[in-house]
């Protein structure tokens, strides 16, 4: 059962390094998607700056609490 959780901690991570490469390529590119189940909206850095750096911030924020709640599943589980 140990074997299980260390993999759904593996999974976890992943999605946290997706949401780090998101925010990197929100970066890149100036553009990003809301942080949000209900909506697609993509918030551009040239027409709405606040929104855009507060999707960043969100965005970062999911991503260092997904890789380190998956680094901590591994490693309690293995």
């Amino acid at each position: 059962m140990n074997i299980l959780r260390a993999v759904a901690g593996l999974a976890i991570f992943l999605l946290g390094v997706y949401a780090g490469w998101i925010v990197v390529a929100g970066l890149d590119s100036g553009e990003i998607m809301q942080l949000s189940k209900n909506g697609n909206a993509v918030f551009h850095k040239s027409v709405e700056p606040s929104r855009y750096w507060i999707a960043i911030v969100f965005w970062t924020i999911a991503s260092v609490m997904l890789m380190g709640g998956g680094i901590n599943m591994i490693r309690k589980n293995l």
